[in-house]
């Protein structure tokens, strides 16, 4: 019982002695706060008697730094503090000039036997606010800044308070960047990087990754109201690895154009290897943006966008005015969006590939236009435009028109349109011209659908289906003629050179003729017809055959051609081009003789083919 009770005196007297002259920081204002460039910062901490001893006047010693090199000492406090009572101490007033976070530390330098609670830090977060340079050649300090990384981190620090512009001093910058979680973003308060000239050519910012974690050139993760344009991003000497413009998590309103987006050129099926990469996941949402005026050259994949789900889709795309030159697997690869628009852009490529797909678009909804888009598939064969559950609806139809697809050289399975289990798609004023491809896995168009689900409701007129490769001008599979899958399919022009003009519920149709018959009993084609369109080159849009002049059936939703021309309102011509009939109107098809320059005598006569075009 001794034992025991001498040591609960020792235990109680060690607890006396833990907290007697117990000074506490308990607060410190400011807390973690964001300050506009050129405001004042008035450094406030809470002192409080935590040991019941009171603290009389000025027996303490306190210490402040702030990471911009302020360093102060003063003795505290003003006036004592009573038993177990608390002050707050307003310690200084000081501006900030260059925007970024800033670290503050306060201690208490005196004799206090529990020093825990001594020590109190927080960050400050200043700023950005109007034009801001990015210049190696100048100091760094004010608005300059040397690095286009340095740039991009004091940005993702100090967030912004007002527009801001960085202007990068024409160059070649070899690093990566990085805009994170912005704070401040607005639709007042926007952010812009460019080229100090506004000329894409002149500022180039190049960066080779070695790995996933540091796949980019330039990256945008969480930040909203952001524009980029007039730069040269580029990814150059990564094999695995390509990323050029990163975007991650949650962004909205964001515009790009006017950028070269460049990779190395590929062989390998990757979205490492995609030049423009928005992440999957529950946080990736990178809607209502616009990208347009890029150009996109190499690489795996020109733009893979990617949404969390079906149900949380990216929302509001537009992507316009592009060019994409030689990507390996798609120029555009879409997941998970909704209310998308694509519009004028042109796809060139070269790749030796069985598997390539201008536009890919896979679970989108509501309303999307793809139209007025160029493909140009020379050395390829697959799904040229590929549409996979992609559901619009009676009212706002997914609506596909006034695209032009030429492909040639590869005699692979080849769909140059091919819409799979969608449901409310309007195929309308297409041209695709086919040149090769397999003879018996080669459609202009592919029509075709599982034998489950609610898919439906396609309408195909005023089409243009030209397959001069051996293959078919059109397939629809025994699959869709059993699910009801085609609502109208009408005012087409179909030509083929092959043994079969189209299939048609597993069954193969020779001509014209053959093919009204197989489908007179869908009531498909009535207003359709075969006529060679003679177009006016070999990867023209015009064709120069009048008879072909308003064969087709006015379409409520579509007004303009390919060229920005108006439809004719009640007898608009098949195809993307709306053809102009002129009264006089000859073709030059081809020249007879002679067929060479050489061995000519000072006479000859010459032969040609003409057609006549015009309406006299």
């Amino acid at each position: 019982m001794k034992r025991i009770l001498i040591a609960l005196i020792l235990l109680t007297s060690g607890l006396s002695q833990a907290y007697s002259q117990d000074y506490a920081l308990t607060g410190i204002v400011p807390d973690s706060q964001y300050y506009c460039l050129g405001a004042t910062v008035n450094l406030r901490v809470l002192l409080s008697d935590s040991g019941m001893t009171g603290i009389a006047p000025g027996s303490l010693n306190i210490n402040w730094t702030v990471s911009n090199g302020i360093s102060e000492t003063a003795s505290v406090p003003g006036s004592a503090i009573g038993v177990g009572g608390n002050d707050t101490l307003r310690l200084d007033t000081f501006v900030l000039t260059r925007p970024g976070a800033y670290f503050v530390e306060v201690w208490l330098d005196s004799a206090d036997t529990a020093t825990h609670n001594d020590t109190i830090r927080t960050m400050i977060f200043v700023s950005f606010n109007g034009l801001y340079t990015i210049n190696p050649a100048l100091p760094a300090g004010g608005n300059n800044y040397q690095t286009i990384a340095g740039a991009a981190d004091s940005l993702s620090m100090g967030g912004v308070c007002g527009p801001v512009i960085f202007e990068i001093a024409d160059g070649s910058y070899n690093e990566q960047a990085m805009i994170n979680r912005v704070h401040g973003v607005s639709e007042t308060n926007t952010i812009v990087f460019r080229s100090q000239s506004q000329d894409s050519s002149a500022v180039t910012i190049s960066y080779t990754p070695t790995g996933m974690t540091d796949n980019y050139t330039f990256g945008v993760n969480a930040t909203s109201y952001l524009t980029l344009e007039h730069l040269t991003l580029v990814s150059t000497g990564g094999v695995n690895y390509g990323r050029v413009l990163y975007i991650d998590s949650t962004c909205a309103y964001n515009h790009y154009h006017h950028l070269q987006i460049i990779g190395d050129p590929t062989t390998t099926n990757s979205n490492m290897l995609a030049l423009i990469y928005s992440n999957p996941g529950l946080e990736t949402n990178d809607s209502i943006s616009v990208f347009e005026y890029l150009t996109l050259e190499n690489g795996a994949y020109g733009m893979y966008l990617y949404g969390a789900s079906s149900i949380m889709t990216e929302d509001s795309i537009t992507i316009r005015y592009n060019k994409f030159n030689n990507q390996y697997v798609a120029a555009m690869f879409m997941y998970n969006q909704s209310n998308t628009l694509i519009d004028s852009n042109v796809v060139i490529t070269n790749a030796v590939t069985n598997n390539f797909s201008g536009i890919y678009l896979r679970y989108c909804k509501d309303s999307i236009l793809i139209q007025n888009n160029s493909i140009y598939v020379d050395g390829g064969a697959g799904d040229l435009i590929y549409l996979r559950e992609v559901k619009g609806s009676a009212a706002k139809p997914v609506i596909l028109a006034n695209n032009l697809i030429i492909q040639d050289n590869n005699t692979s399975t080849l769909r140059a349109i091919y819409p799979y289990n969608c449901e409310y798609v309007d195929i309308i004023y297409n041209t695709v011209r086919v040149k090769s491809g397999s003879l018996t896995a080669g459609r202009s168009i592919y029509i075709n659908s599982s034998t489950s689900g609610t898919y439906g409701n396609i309408r195909i007129l005023n089409n243009i289906f030209e397959n001069l490769g051996g293959g078919y001008a059109i397939e629809i599979s025994s699959n869709a003629v059993t699910q009801n899958y085609i609502t109208q399919l009408d005012y087409n022009d179909y030509i083929s050179n092959g043994s079969y003009l189209g299939r048609y519920n597993n069954g193969y149709q020779a001509d014209f003729a053959a093919w009204q018959a197989a489908t007179l009993g869908a009531g498909f084609d009535n207003g359709s017809v075969s006529i060679d369109p003679i177009f006016a080159g070999a990867n023209d849009v015009h064709f120069t055959n009048a008879a072909l002049n308003g064969l087709g059936t006015p379409y409520t939703f579509i007004g303009f051609d390919i060229e920005n021309d108006p439809r004719n309102p009640t007898n608009p011509d098949m195809g993307a081009d709306e053809y102009e009939l002129l009264t006089n109107d000859i073709a030059t098809l081809e020249i007879i003789a002679p067929v060479s320059s050489c061995g000519l005598s000072s006479a000859e006569q010459i032969s040609a083919r003409f057609f006549n075009n015009g309406s006299s």
